[in-house]
């Protein structure tokens, strides 16, 4: 069905729902935080653009799309830097972890992975299908300008004349421009592919990433997460430099943050206090986690808490 939406968050839990596929997000930098995204579904192809102005990190499994991921600022996909004409890549049912690096501008385009295959078949005579191991693809910088060019022109008419999205043949115009920018874009060989240490890294985030999902009201440490998917210390600190570019104890700090703002914005204030919310989340010096808190988000526990009366 032909249809656009703009949609706005300022918090976590909002922003996941934001994406697609969905995904678990975690703020990183300091302040208040707002994004916007923008949603397009043509006839065949989705397009997604995002704005956000604070660092985070995402994580989620990916649909029956293959995804092509490219940014105008720093982001980290799968451990792997995008440069400046680089686009990411996401095979179907295939799980990832990435990393924005501040306030972040990204595109993506979701295409049918039947779909794909057939059209660069009949279209450059192979299947241009990602391989299961691809990670990202460099495109010639013509190309990728174009991609970029067209992909800007969809979010402006969506936000600006979504009745022209809306129509069949304007929209089937639109998705057939984009979709030949695309093909330019990785046609080439360009292309790369996961390691054998890779591997065995996305093995072990795989396992990472479950036991935070099994445990998304509650907090998780160290020890435990290291019994649970069998991994060291140590080797689970190096997976999570290279593809979250920080510790795992730093990140799952971050993590609790983020769970406690959520249920603090989803509290009844006249039942509930910020000292129970965060003890449940395991912060126990409350002095400290307040001054922690408004530094990370630009406001204190008991102001997040006011503000779910709102």
């Amino acid at each position: 069905m032909l249809s656009s939406v703009i949609r706005i968050a300022n918090d976590a839990d909002q922003f996941a729902t934001l994406i697609r596929p969905a995904t678990e997000h975690t703020i990183i930098g300091r302040g208040a935080f707002a994004a916007k995204s923008i949603h397009i579904d043509l006839h065949r192809l989705g397009m997604q653009g995002v704005e956000a102005n604070r660092s985070s990190i995402g994580s989620g499994q990916a649909s029956a799309r293959t995804g092509f991921l490219f940014s105008t600022s720093g982001m980290i996909w799968k451990g792997v830097e995008l440069g400046g004409t680089d686009i990411a890549l996401n095979g179907h049912d295939q799980p990832y972890w990435y990393r924005m690096m501040g306030p972040t501008r990204f595109g993506s385009l979701g295409f049918p992975t039947e779909d794909l295959a057939r059209i660069s078949v009949a279209m450059i005579g192979r299947d241009l299908s990602p391989r299961r191991d691809g990670l990202t693809m460099t495109a010639p910088a013509t190309s990728h300008a174009k991609l970029l060019r067209l992909h800007a022109a969809a979010m402006h008419l969506a936000e600006h004349a979504p009745d022209i999205i809306g129509h069949p043949e304007a929209a089937r115009g639109l998705e057939q421009a984009v979709i030949e920018a695309m093909f330019d874009c990785i046609a080439g060989p360009a292309a790369q592919t996961a390691s054998q240490s890779w591997g065995m890294q996305s093995v072990i985030l795989k396992r990472f990433r479950a036991v935070l999902e099994a445990s998304v009201d509650q907090p998780v440490y160290i020890p435990e997460i290291c019994q649970s998917i069998g991994v060291a210390e140590r080797t689970l600190r190096t997976h999570c430099h290279e593809h979250l570019g920080m510790s795992p104890k730093q990140y799952l700090l971050l993590r609790r943050m983020n769970l406690a703002h959520q249920a603090l914005r989803a509290a009844d204030p006249s039942t509930t206090t910020v000292t129970e919310i965060a003890t449940r989340f395991g912060f126990w010096e409350l002095g400290r986690f307040a001054v922690a808190y408004r530094a990370w988000c630009g406001e204190s526990p008991a102001a997040s808490l006011r503000r779910a009366a709102n």
